[in-house]
């Protein structure tokens, strides 16, 4: 028989080991609860079932160290009737006439065979059982499976427990736990075992005998702690080998210097901005020896805003250039702009009007969009394929030049 057991035990643990998944939350502290329950009890054999049942109340302090095992730390304290047919019998006045104190192991069966899915489910079926000290505080001759033992027998003796947690897990977060325990309580040590047939040459025998035992049913609530994984319950994780674990590594890495060379693009482009825009200050800033003097009162301030191949949108990078047209015209009421858009030689000429045209629309639809500027002050048009620079790339730009006519 004790083979049997054993082999149940071994082959128990190995099915838990193959369905639960890795968890979080294990940590010592963690998955701690305490629980309170009313106690109704009454003897197996020898008495009536109901007319001599009898109540109490305990409380437990339970520990999960996996999501199909726990251990509990059980007090049971039975109440003394005081029946006025028994009362001379009675050694004590006390509220609790009998204590009994259990180290009890848990099995979840839900957890065990269907494996944890990452939070306990509404109703749970557990396995209980363990050993206890039986303590009575006083005798009990209706039969000393009621805790307590016959007159002049020892007040403390052995019990063991066994039964089933029928639990139903309370709320969203499955902090609060209701449950019904029916289970079977043995006094190794009863009245039973002053008979002739349970002596040895060493003394009495302990021994599971039904005379000597009762059945309870225990009701009651659990609260269990919040874990170091902000839940009150076990939190699965995803167990990762080691070829993913490198996998992923690897595509981080891979990011990182994506990262990196985008960031020394960025920095490139921005350089390359800069030197052609101080190239065409430095331009603009040339006078014309064969053209004449204008009598225009014309401000110098010309901002250029440079375009991708084949595009007409304006990059983040250059809507500074269209901010500080808007600034200037904001502040002079007066001043106009003319826009004038450019294209690179690539393409055909068909394409290159249309794209000069776009890009001198899109600087235009900025400055009234965005900075409000009055459409009847701003002027656009396209110059198709532009010349101003010896590099094809740099002519893809429309140019905002600042008219004052005020004197």
């Amino acid at each position: 028989m004790k083979k049997i057991l054993v082999a149940v035990a071994l082959m128990a643990v190995c099915v838990s080991a193959q369905a639960q998944p890795t968890d979080a939350g294990t940590r010592f502290f963690d998955n701690w609860s305490v629980g309170i329950h009313g106690i109704a009890y009454t003897p197996i054999k020898g008495h009536k079932f109901f007319k001599d049942m009898r109540a109490g109340v305990g409380i437990t302090i339970n520990k999960d160290i996996t999501p199909a095992f726990g251990v509990t730390l059980e007090g049971n304290f039975y109440i003394n009737p005081n029946w006025k047919e028994y009362a001379p019998l009675y050694r004590t006045k006390t509220v609790f006439d009998a204590t009994n104190v259990s180290l009890l192991g848990r099995i979840n069966f839900m957890n065990l065979f269907a494996g944890y899915k990452g939070a306990p489910r509404v109703f749970e079926i557990e396995a209980v059982g363990g050993i206890g000290w039986l303590h009575s505080l006083g005798g009990w001759t209706l039969n000393s499976s009621i805790p307590g033992n016959e007159l002049g027998a020892s007040n403390s003796a052995v019990s063991v427990k066994t039964g089933l947690n029928l639990n139903f897990n309370l709320g969203k977060k499955k902090a609060w736990t209701f449950t019904l325990q029916p289970a079977v309580v043995w006094n190794l040590e009863g009245a039973t075992q002053m008979e002739a047939r349970s002596w040895g040459a060493g003394g009495r025998h302990a021994r599971l005998n039904a005379h000597d035992a009762w059945f309870e049913l225990e009701a009651g609530f659990t609260y269990h702690f919040k874990n170091s994984n902000g839940t009150h319950s076990f939190a699965t994780i995803r167990p990762y080998n080691q070829d993913e674990i490198d996998a992923l590594n690897d595509q981080i890495n891979s990011l990182r210097n994506q990262l990196a060379q985008a960031n020394r693009d960025l920095s490139a482009a921005n350089a390359t901005i800069a030197d052609l825009q101080a190239k065409l200050a430095e331009c603009l800033s040339r006078k014309c020896p064969e053209c004449p003097d204008v009598k225009v009162n014309v401000n110098n301030m010309e901002s250029a805003v440079y375009f991708r191949q084949g595009k007409s949108v304006i990059d983040a990078a250059q809507k500074p250039n269209v901010e500080r047209v808007a600034t200037y015209l904001k502040n002079h009421k007066d001043a106009k702009a003319d826009i004038k858009g450019y294209a690179s030689p690539e393409g055909s000429r068909e394409i290159n009007e249309k794209l000069s045209i776009a890009r001198a629309n899109s600087v235009k639809n900025m400055l009234v969009k965005t900075y409000k500027i009055d459409a009847n002050r701003i002027e656009a048009g396209g110059q198709g394929v532009g010349d101003l620079f010896s590099e094809p790339s740099w002519n893809r730009v429309a140019i905002a030049t600042i008219i004052d006519d005020k004197k």
